[in-house]
């Protein structure tokens, strides 16, 4: 939910030695490995920009009455730290995503697994600079969901430099309900999802990495259509090697911070600009007051 709690996820993965693989399947997916050896051996260019589209949060006219938990539902146990709100059939158990204090909308669901492919991609896993943030989006005006319903978000990494933006609803692209494009001064290469479920342009798949090119790892489904099985089985290899796993909890931390940093700029109606290596805000206090958030009693850190 903060970028507070990212950070101690990660601290404490490396304080115990343990081997911590976030749930962002895309980067065991064949046909994301397809797409990672095309961008990264040049043949899209110099990268400079990638779109994301997704669809919008979805809205609802129910203004979310309080009832009575179901008798095996611990609600205050469910809510954790988060702030108090009332049990309603429109809260739980799925549409929490369309909270802004818990789910965060697409941006925070859906939206880590694309930007875990972006960074992967992209080659923004090690980008420790300056990043900037601009939010904006429609709010909802009826019904108890608060989270935006469009919503456009850049994010500027000068460093690189490379801009990727996300558009929802956007425009999809081959038949993708939800993906991304790379653009660079020579191509572009669309990539369709990027959790359990993966499609790219054939002219990746065809793609060979010629002799002393940049070959990535792969941990591929074997039919090429899901790869969780193959997510979960590079986590258990990494437990028995001590390796860090396709998707480590510094990998999830990272872009996980860039769907966090967007609603904030939502929140805060304003550009951010953040410093990922040293984690705060340039010159603006106010956000870095946001970096943390009170946790509800009895819950601490300690």
């Amino acid at each position: 939910r903060t970028l507070e709690e990212g950070r101690a996820m990660l601290n404490a993965a490396r304080y115990y030695k343990r081997v911590v693989q976030v749930g962002a399947q895309g980067r065991s997916h064949k046909n994301a490995w397809h797409a990672v050896n095309y961008v990264k051996n040049g043949m899209c260019g110099k990268l400079n920009k990638v779109v994301i589209w997704h669809p919008d949060n979805p809205v609802t006219t129910d203004p979310g009455k309080p009832q009575t938990p179901p008798a095996e539902l611990d609600w205050n146990l469910w809510l954790g730290p988060s702030k108090w709100i009332d049990y309603t059939p429109q809260l739980h158990p799925g549409s929490f995503r369309w909270f802004m204090d818990l789910g965060g909308g697409q941006i925070r669901d859906r939206g880590n697994h694309a930007l875990n492919m972006v960074f992967w991609i992209a080659g923004l896993d090690d980008y420790r600079g300056v990043v900037t943030c601009e939010a904006t989006g429609k709010a909802q005006t009826s019904g108890c969901y608060d989270v935006p319903t469009e919503m456009e978000i850049a994010w500027e990494f000068p460093e690189r430099p490379l801009t990727v933006t996300w558009s929802q609803p956007g425009i999809q692209k081959l038949g993708g309900l939800w993906g991304q494009t790379y653009v660079g001064d020579r191509d572009e290469l669309v990539v369709v999802k990027g959790d359990g479920n993966c499609e790219t342009e054939e002219k990746a798949k065809r793609f060979v990495v010629p002799s002393g090119g940049k070959q990535t790892y792969l941990y591929p489904a074997s039919d090429g259509t899901n790869a969780t099985p193959f997510h979960e089985k590079n986590f258990l290899e990494c437990v028995r090697t001590g390796q860090r796993p396709a998707t480590d909890i510094e990998i999830g931390y990272r872009t996980v911070s860039m769907c966090i940093l967007a609603n904030l700029s939502y929140t805060l109606g304003r550009k951010l600009t953040y410093h990922m290596g040293e984690e705060k805000f340039i010159n603006d206090e106010g956000a870095n007051r946001l970096i943390s958030e009170p946790m509800r009693a009895p819950w601490k850190w300690g």
